[in-house]
């Protein structure tokens, strides 16, 4: 057989899997601090009587998503 087994190359293809995956979640990660920032525009601007609620949904995204970029991290 070549200089590769078939093993190596299985693990090589699930690691770039891996650098591409978190590489996603890095890009939500950044996605969830616009719509944090977008969430703070439009609750100053727009006055409608529930804006805790939409800032509460939009820090718990934050969260969830900083949780699972963690998650990612130290898991996979």
């Amino acid at each position: 057989m070549g200089p590769f087994s078939n093993l190596e190359l299985v693990t090589d293809i699930w690691f770039v899997v891996k650098i591409m995956f978190l590489i996603g979640m890095g890009l939500y990660l950044i996605f969830a601090f616009v719509i944090i920032r977008q969430t703070h525009h439009m609750t100053n601007t727009l006055q409608v009587g529930f804006e805790t609620p939409i800032r509460l949904f939009a820090w718990l995204h934050l969260f969830a998503a900083i949780g699972l970029l963690l998650f990612a991290i130290f898991v996979l």
